[in-house]
């Protein structure tokens, strides 16, 4: 038979969510494999592949069938009833024209709006309603009609075929077979069908109800359905579709199952003939701006332009006006804004800028805080002067033609950032003019990645959670990483190749990766349509928000329908400098404008040069932080160059970056005309707008026509870039360029720069932001660490970091008070910081609020005068026991009473606020109130002890999370110097030596071994830093009762070991110290810094700064500037020769193994005894199980004898690629650790390559 004979016309894919396993461009490869010509897609509920599927259909001129497996309501859509609606019957629903496509997206949309209990459903109205234009099938046996015949209930199936044929016609109903003789009762449904179609005349069709493409995918499909359950493979009552097929078999397959009804694969053509539908692609679906003006949007725009032109340009209020020696001319202006404008209303989208212009405008209004821009956007003049984004794009050389190119056309992108506690505002002012039927946010799909696909398959196996993620970290943490990429690394081949189930668990994985797992809202998208969405796409609830509506098409799908899809950003740095702009405000009684500031404070840029960049936007990593010390920034364009140079593969110019630009190195040009292009950045080529001009200046292209030169030199498709070199050489050759000029400029110069040119404009959008963030830390820095410190609230670890910087910056940071403390971190005068009151635990916001509006109240009473005054002003229901506890315990109350008092006695306070009544809603007479006032003046308070510094420490750790007014072991470094280490002088060069800690524990997490041993890895902390430390189960065993003790420090001897870079120590020997004793011991021998316990501050900035500059071999020379006459910690005596680092410390000595064999464990030590060999192994087993390190190892395998000057350039490549995952070097056999963390890429491996083969 000829296989176009046959269409599969009910399939499933991956957008069944966890219920089907191919995605939409697999079931069509499948289709063409098997020599169909149509193929549809059926999946159940939801239209989410929908556009995805028809598109792939075209590409392989398949024809697309688009349709629902839909769920007919036992009763009605809005029925809900656990005993009677949770049965719920398939149907199967072809689109036979552009109206059933149309009301198959209404369906989808009601089921999903109105009819969702458990599952989507429709019903008889909504059937009624939108049935025109659909083919129906029966569908599988769970349908109305299937259950009908298994009854062999003629009336009832007569029944439903009429009913069914009132919705879609007569002749769109057919009676669907499906050959599965293992399903109980299937083949009763068949004969049923084949003897009740003849008599009602309803046709039948064929399919297979496709949940999988090849038979053998049934295994890893079952895998799927045991992820959905979360079930074991092993458990015989699960549900399993494996004991029938259900792929897409062959026409001949197909053929010889139906071969007693020949006509249901007939059918199976002539539905396909049927059905025909066009989607149209490329046109744009821009809604209407509304004027009422009765201007058009393109006159609007224009007049918009003009008047925002004046305003950002005072000298240019004409196209005439006189040029007084302004960087542009009022002609270069307008001239910009015309061919702008020109270009904007050919392609149709001025109503596009009014509209962002209009929600930005509003924002604005509003007082909410929006970005400079982001992207390409800034290099319009348009989006400048209707206050889009907030660059000049002349002043910083940005190019519209990154931008909208009119030689391709394609919708514009602005996306816009908002300050994030604010951008749902502004969703609402746009839902509010359009239409929430026409504002919609996106929705977007979870996919298994390769960890979370293995750890799945493996649960779904029943290996143990531990096993499972052991397994799983040998696959490297970048985002994007795949299994198949995973698979290239010797960790886990030798993991597979070891051992059966693991191979069959990654073989599995693989077939599931990258399959949706879920919807969910795409974190900022937002689609706005001129009709009601449900016009283009289905929509329905987000599954975790009842309020929230989603489309049922993600992102690509609706830009290629030409929807004006804006990304509404919500960024916490905005926030912060809204936040700190308020603080000003409120503090000094002025309004900041750092616009108008200009860009060249003095400074902000000393405190770049510094370093000293917590919590500044785009430039706070410690890579940045040092690559800004070498740099010392002077001008807003050199953060611009580092927030794009600052990625993995350009991160290799910035020192070259550096030096030119100190004057340390000659800036050279290739050709004398690539200085104008080149020497903003000292001529190192960084940003793809540099591309253009080279391509403008050396061929004579338009920037439009050299914006497609970069485009098709980043699509990296070889007959694209071969007719774009020949174009460029034939160019630059009629200009008077020699051709080996032009090649070289091409093969050398732009096409491996357009591999890591950066877009400017999105670089100096970010810039702006780092500008404004450093800014006011420079000048108002108790303001913005306030503000910094209140968008961290309720991340320990990040306030903690930056309660250490706002004290390195000499400012104070103070427990919680009622009087002064607001709901945030709250600046006060004084170069003064407290904690809010919602940073207490077990305060809850609105307590915290109605205690701040009655303290705060204008013409009220003020600050609390005493316990008194706070019981009889807060309402009693407010003073709960549980809130008192926590304001008494984090000293909040201190300056109302003593702490151990209030602590042990706070019900006291309640039971007098409860006694005395709310004074605010008192109803009695005046000398009824003067008597309860007399009577209960006074709060009585039993005598107690008052609470010594230790015990406020504990508690204010307990309610606040740290340690604030001070620290348990502050005063006490200099006796814990003469038995210890402090912790923060433990670095990667203490691996595998032994050191003595000291310190207090702050968290215990108990790990159980494979054999059943306890250990437990514990944090212990001394006031200058915190460090993990391994306990065994031997030692473990000896120290459970000191773990639990009061007054602890533990002095700890071990080994440091280095996991994911970070120093860790297993612990050898413990003993237990009282703190009490300590501090009396260390004040009788003079050891107690009376002056550090009173002002502790935690991990003091170093005495000397530390400027790091780097040689031409990437070797980084260490430079000392001495700040005071304190003399640093004595330096390795390797170190002498001035290069730092211990890989670098390495090289120059030798490269000594037996280090490397030490630092691995395989020195030629003396083994101790098999029985403690298993021990340790069991342990060490336990803890690889528990430790979930954001690393994982990259291994590089070189010649047994690698050359120095090999070993130097892999460390200038490897710090070119910072990042988290771990390195290896595989040198002859022996494993080397290198002490340092990269990002892998197919460019590092690139290079590593080349550097290999450069010196081998």
């Amino acid at each position: 038979m000829n296989p176009q004979d046959f269409v599969h016309l009910h399939t499933h894919s991956t957008f069944s969510l966890l219920e089907a396993l191919p995605t939409p461009d697999e079931i069509v490869l499948r289709a063409k494999e098997l020599g169909h010509d149509a193929v549809a897609l059926s999946d159940k509920g939801y239209t989410y592949g929908l556009i995805q599927f028809y598109k792939a259909c075209k590409s392989h001129k398949i024809k697309p069938i688009l349709g629902l497996e839909t769920y007919i309501a036992a009763r009605t859509r809005h029925d809900k009833d656990s005993s009677s609606d949770t049965r719920r019957y398939p149907l199967v629903l072809l689109a036979e024209t552009d109206e059933g496509y149309e009301n198959l997206l209404k369906l989808a949309t009601k089921a999903a709006l109105e009819g969702m209990y458990y599952k989507p459903r429709v019903d008889k109205e909504l059937l009624q309603m939108h049935g025109k234009g659909l083919i129906a099938l029966s569908g599988p046996i769970s349908g109305a009609i299937p259950q009908a015949a298994l009854a062999e209930d003629r009336e009832r199936v007569k029944a439903l075929v009429d009913e069914y044929r009132s919705y879609f016609g007569h002749d769109n109903l057919y009676f669907e077979l499906m050959d599965f003789p293992n399903v109980p009762g299937q083949a009763e449904v068949n004969q049923q069908l084949i003897a009740l179609g003849k008599e009602f005349g309803v046709p039948l069709v064929a399919t297979n109800n496709s949940h999988y493409c090849r038979l053998e995918d049934a295994e890893a499909h079952d895998v799927l359905l045991c992820i959905q359950k979360n079930a074991n493979v092993n458990d015989a009552s699960r549900f399993s579709m494996r004991d029938s097929d259900f792929s897409m078999p062959t026409s001949e397959e197909m053929m010889a199952k139906f071969a007693h009804v020949p006509e249901a694969i007939a059918n199976t053509r002539v539905i396909a003939d049927r059905c025909t539908i066009n989607i149209k692609f490329g046109s744009y679906k821009i809604p209407k701006f509304p004027i009422t003006t009765g201007e058009t949007e393109e006159e609007l725009l224009r007049t918009k332009c003009e008047e925002g032109l004046r305003v950002r340009y005072p000298h240019a209020q004409s196209r005439t006006a006189p040029h007084n020696g302004e960087q542009f001319s009022p002609k270069q202006i307008w001239d910009r804004l015309d061919y702008e404008l020109e270009t904007i209303n050919t392609m149709g989208f001025s109503g596009y800028f009014l509209i962002v212009a209009d929600f930005i405008g509003e924002a604005k209004r509003r007082g909410i805080t929006v970005g400079p821009g982001r992207g390409s956007a800034a290099g319009s003049i348009v989006s400048y002067v209707l206050d889009i984004t907030t660059l000049d794009p002349l002043e910083h050389g940005l190019l519209f033609e990154r931008f909208l190119n009119p030689e391709r056309i394609s919708m514009p992108d602005i996306d816009v950032d908002f300050a994030d506690t604010r951008r749902d505002e502004v969703l609402e002012y746009v839902r509010a003019k359009y239409g929430t039927d026409r504002v919609v946010q996106i929705c977007t799909f979870g996919t298994l990645a390769a960890r979370a696909a293995v750890k799945d398959v493996g649960r779904a196996f029943g290996v143990s959670f531990n096993e499972m993620n052991a397994l799983a970290k040998l696959i490297p943490e970048r985002p994007g990483t795949t299994l198949d990429e995973a698979l290239a690394t010797d960790e886990l081949q030798a993991a597979i190749k070891h051992d059966e189930n693991y191979k069959k668990i990654i073989d599995i994985a693989l077939k599931l990766e990258g399959k949706s797992r879920h919807v969910s809202v795409h974190a900022c998208g937002v689609v706005i349509t001129p009709e009601p969405a449900t016009t283009y796409t289905a929509i329905q609830r987000a599954p975790k928000d009842e309020n929230t509506i989603i489309t049922q098409y993600d992102a690509k799908p609706l830009e290629s329908l030409g929807l004006l899809k804006m990304d509404f950003l919500g960024l916490k740095n905005l926030t912060i400098i809204q936040t700190a702009l308020e603080i000003i405000e409120r503090m000094h009684g002025i309004k900041i404008h750092i616009p108008a500031t200009g860009m060249n404070d003095k400074k902000t840029f000393e405190l770049l040069a510094r370093g000293e960049t917590t919590g500044v936007f785009q430039l706070e990593s410690a890579g940045m932080r040092r690559y800004l010390k070498q740099l010392k920034p002077s001008a807003f364009d050199d953060i611009t160059a580092m927030v794009s140079l600052y990625r993995p593969g350009p991160m290799d110019k910035i020192p070259d970056y550096i030096k030119c630009k100190n004057g340390e190195k000659e800036v050279k040009y290739l050709h004398p005309d690539l200085e104008p292009i080149l020497k903003p950045t000292y001529g190192v080529g960084i940003y793809q707008e540099q591309i253009l001009e080279m391509a403008r200046t050396f061929a004579g292209f338009s920037l439009a026509e050299a914006d497609l030169l970069r485009r098709a030199i980043g699509k990296k498709i070889k007959k694209e870039l071969d007719a774009q070199r020949e174009i460029f050489i034939r160019k630059a050759k009629e200009k008077g360029y020699t051709e080996k000029l032009a090649v070289t400029l091409f093969v050398d110069v732009i096409t491996p720069f357009a591999g890591y040119g950066f877009n400017k404009s999105h670089g100096a959008c970010y810039a702006r932001v780092a500008y404004e963030t450093a800014f006011l830390k420079a000048h108002y820095p108790t303001e913005f660490m306030a503000a910094l410190l209140s968008s961290e609230q309720g991340d320990t670890d990040r306030i903690s970091i930056e309660i250490e910087e706002t004290r390195a910056m000499g400012l104070e940071v103070l427990p919680p008070d009622i009087n002064e403390s607001l709901s945030d971190f709250t600046a006060l005068e004084g170069r003064k910081i407290r904690f809010g009151l919602t940073a207490i635990k077990g305060v809850g916001e609105s307590s915290v609020a109605q205690i701040i509006a009655i303290r705060d109240e204008v013409g009220g009473k003020g600050k609390f005068a005493s316990l008194e005054d706070f019981a009889l002003r807060v309402p009693s229901k407010i003073l709960n026991k549980k809130l008192l506890e926590s304001l008494a315990k984090s000293g909040a109350l201190d300056s109302l009473g003593e702490r151990a008092i209030l602590v042990g006695q706070y019900q006291r306070i309640a039971e007098f606020s409860k006694s005395a009544g709310d004074s605010a809603a008192s109803q009695v007479d005046l000398f009824e109130s003067l008597h309860t006032a007399s009577d209960a003046s006074k709060i009585s308070f039993d005598p107690v002890t008052p609470a010594t510094a230790q015990q406020k420490l504990l508690w204010e750790k307990e309610t606040l999370g740290l340690y604030v007014s001070s620290h348990p072991l502050a005063g006490l470094r200099k006796y814990i110097r003469k038995k210890a280490r402090l912790i923060n002088t433990v670095t990667s060069e203490d691996s595998n030596k032994r050191v003595t800690l000291a310190g207090i524990i702050e968290s215990v997490k108990p790990i159980r071994t494979k054999k059943g041993d306890m250990m437990a890895i514990i944090s212990i902390e001394d006031g200058t830093g915190k460090i993990e430390v391994t306990l065994f189960p031997k030692v473990y065993t000896q120290a459970m009762d000191i773990l639990e003790r009061p007054d602890t420090v533990l002095v700890i001897a071990g080994t440091i070991d280095m996991r994911g870079g970070v120093p860790q120590l297993r612990a050898e020997a413990l003993k237990r110290a009282s703190l009490t004793t300590m501090i009396e011991k260390a004040r009788e021998l003079g050891s107690y810094d009376e002056e550090e316990a009173k002002n502790w501050r935690p991990n003091l900035r170093e005495n000397e700064e530390k400027i790091e500059t780097v040689t031409d071999e990437g070797d980084v020379i260490v430079q000392t500037v001495e700040k005071s006459a304190t003399t640093s910690k004595s330096a390795s005596p390797m170190a002498s020769d001035g290069i730092h680092g211990p890989l670098g410390l390495w090289i120059r000595g030798g490269m000594d193994t037996e280090w490397a064999s030490a630092k691995l464990g395989i020195s030629d030590e003396k083994k101790g005894g098999e029985e403690e060999r298993l021990e340790k192994e069991d342990a060490e087993d336990a803890l690889k199980a528990h430790h979930q390190p954001a690393i994982s190892i990259h291994t590089i395998t070189l010649p047994p004898k690698a050359p120095r000057d090999l070993l130097i350039a892999l460390k200038q490549i490897f710090e070119t690629f910072p990042g988290s995952e771990k390195v290896q070097l595989n040198i002859g056999g022996k494993i080397v650790p290198v002490p340092m963390t990269i990002t892998v890429s197919p460019v590092l491996d690139k290079k590593v390559e080349e550097a290999v083969g450069k010196y081998s």
